[in-house]
């Protein structure tokens, strides 16, 4: 289903090859952009149409870390999805503390960027924002199973990954992050064991190998 991005970009050329890709390839909606500013009256105005997802290309602004925290406190559940020069995971990083949701690196390929915004919109529509303080809600873990025997890794891992989704609120950077693990891996065992929502849905993730690549 098409979905709404907000693309915020102060680099017209690379605005339009980001956008043109978005309609042309992935058959969303853009909203274009160029500064945060502008990005924030869409959230304040009740005449401009709010959009389910932001992608904020970070790779040419100061203090992105900062931008992110205030968007969080206009739309405080609209995923954000932040677009990092190659190689800089360090703002990337600091975005994603802040409040993204998830990074991705120039150059882009169409397929991850396709990848991290269902997967984002996933989490958002399937309500996996858990506090980090709700800790009784998370899975308790034990060598052994019913029977007495040890319990299988698989097993033992796929409860791990399921108690760091919830315990970072679904952001996979963090949940990949925390478990020593890339986020290509981290996508490929979610669909190997099947791992359901808390809701008991199964979680749609996918794991795709970068084809096509936007320039820089």
């Amino acid at each position: 289903m098409p979905i709404t991005i907000l693309v915020i970009d102060n680099d017209p050329a690379h605005s339009s090859i980001i956008c043109t890709t978005i309609k042309d390839k992935l058959n969303h909606n853009v909203i274009a952009v160029s500064t945060p500013q502008e990005a924030k009256s869409y959230f304040s105005s009740e005449s401009l149409q709010k959009p389910d997802l932001i992608l904020f290309d970070i790779s040419k602004i100061e203090d992105p870390q900062e931008i992110v925290s205030s968007f969080r406190r206009t739309g405080a559940s609209t995923p954000i999805i932040v677009l990092a020069s190659y190689g800089d995971y360090e703002n990337a990083i600091a975005a994603v503390n802040a409040g993204a949701n998830d990074f991705l690196n120039k150059p882009v390929a169409v397929e991850r960027m396709d990848v991290t915004f269902r997967n984002a919109m996933l989490l958002k529509n399937n309500n996996l924002g858990f506090a980090k303080s709700n800790v009784t809600n998370m899975i308790e873990f034990s060598l052994f199973s019913d029977d007495g025997n040890i319990r299988r890794m698989t097993a033992i891992e796929a409860e791990a990954i399921k108690c760091v989704m919830q315990l970072y609120r679904g952001r996979m950077t963090d949940v990949a992050k925390h478990l020593g693990i890339g986020r290509s891996t981290l996508y490929r065992k979610i669909s190997d064991f099947n791992i359901p929502h808390p809701s008991g849905k199964k979680t749609d993730f996918l794991n795709v190998s970068p084809v096509s690549v936007l320039s820089r």
